[in-house]
């Protein structure tokens, strides 16, 4: 029985590997060429240097990215070198190790979190992450650098769960430096030494001071880095300027700001560029605040509730889910990191809920993909028969936004209402 098994698991991996190779000549999105540029001025002044002339020059157009993508970008070009290819291939082939990684740390979470057999990690991890599809199609056939801050996400969440405070920040911060989307990750951490008992609040100092000690110490070091290297600290901040503060109101992502665009194009079909453009900074506004009030009352809530790596996993989906869906400025890929932790959550608490979570994001994560950019197919993509640009289309992610808005309310209301059965499964 156990060769069965072992043979069936093989078996299935075997399968659910195939899309690798199907989509790995994939070119992707026009996000490549941006990556290529930046490869350019790399391979020019070096990934550090690179970061900061295009950040504080403008001759060039800046990056959003932190500076730890610029060093993955340096490597995928000598990877390049190494193996006489080009530096798209490079890039693939750096994309394509970051993904193994997380498929790697995804059992390792499973295993020493859980404490599931190996084989019943590798079953539970693969069958997930492989099997979902989102994570190949972002990462394989549009070639987004996604993939590449979700291992140390993972790894921190592993060393979190087992009380290794010190090097669980430090896993963050490098996902942070790697995107600036991890972020949203934080304010779970913060809260997670925070416990109510009765009218007080007890904090757990030393843990805390450890764990944010971990993403200062990394965070420490690349100033220092810069600092010894005479290199602009600024590049930083305009990248992270360029990050938080937009100007376009609603690039390709299926949320509340998308339907606020479609309702001004119908309202003002001759004008609604200018409406748009004269009332952006009011959007901005409105927007975040919506965000700060749909994460105070998560935090609140986190704050009742039993601190485990189960809950602190809970707060993250539901901070970065509302991020998606209140900001202007997001774009489609920016939903990964609620996917990822979804798909976190269900490796953990393998239970139906979980699964049923996991699976909607994925959908919704796949329809943001395949609408704006076609259905990826070796080396390309096909479009659907009828665009963004015209009715059929904007119809079509009108409804899949609306629809992804009540998916967010039903579990928003669950969560606020101690009705997210998964922290009880």
């Amino acid at each position: 029985m156990n060769r069965i098994k072992k043979s069936l698991i093989i078996f299935g991996l075997l399968v659910l590997t195939l899309p690798v190779m199907v989509y790995f000549p994939n070119k992707g999105t026009n996000d490549i060429t941006i990556l290529l540029g930046w490869t350019a001025h790399i391979d020019r002044w070096g990934p550090l240097n690179a970061y900061s002339i295009i950040n504080t020059n403008h001759d060039y157009e800046s990056a959003d990215y932190p500076p730890i993508s610029f060093i993955n970008l340096w490597l995928a070009l000598k990877a390049a070198a190494i193996g006489n290819v080009t530096w798209m291939i490079g890039i693939k082939i750096l994309i394509l190790v970051y993904y193994l990684a997380t498929w790697a740390s995804l059992i390792y979470l499973s295993t020493f979190v859980r404490g599931r057999s190996i084989e019943m990690s590798t079953a539970v991890s693969s069958g997930l992450f492989l099997g979902g599809l989102y994570f190949v199609i972002i990462s394989e056939a549009f070639s987004s650098m996604d993939i590449t801050f979700a291992p140390f996400v993972v790894f921190s969440l592993v060393l979190f769960a087992r009380r290794k405070y010190l090097i669980s920040g430090i896993c963050l911060a490098l996902a942070i430096l790697v995107k600036w989307i991890a972020m949203l990750m934080l304010p779970a951490f913060l809260f997670y030494f925070i416990n109510k008992k009765g009218r007080w609040y007890r904090i757990d100092r030393f843990a805390m001071y450890k764990f944010f000690g971990g993403v200062m110490l990394i965070i420490g070091l690349l100033i220092i880095g810069f600092w010894l290297n005479h290199i602009s600290l600024f590049s930083l901040v305009e990248a992270l300027r360029r990050t938080f503060y937009r100007p376009n109101l609603a690039p390709p992502a299926l949320n509340f700001i998308w339907i606020v665009t479609y309702l001004i194009k119908q309202i003002y079909p001759e004008t609604y560029v200018g409406v748009i453009r004269n009332n952006t900074y009011l959007f901005q506004l409105i927007s975040a605040v919506i965000f700060l009030l749909a994460g105070i009352l998560i935090l609140k809530s986190y704050l009742k509730r039993k601190k485990d790596i189960v809950s602190l996993l809970q707060t993250s989906l539901m901070i970065s889910w509302s991020y998606f869906i209140w900001r202007t400025g997001v774009h489609e890929n920016h939903l990964f990191i609620t996917v990822l932790t979804a798909l976190c959550l269900a490796v953990l608490n393998t239970n139906w809920s979980n699964i049923r979570l996991y699976l909607w994001l994925n959908f919704i994560g796949l329809a943001n993909l395949v609408l704006f950019f076609g259905f990826p197919i070796r080396e390309g993509s096909v479009l659907l028969p009828g665009s963004v640009g015209n009715i059929w289309g904007v119809n079509l992610a009108v409804l899949l936004a609306v629809f992804h808005i009540l998916i967010y309310f039903v579990y928003l209301r669950r969560f606020l209402q101690f009705q997210y059965r998964s922290a009880a499964d």
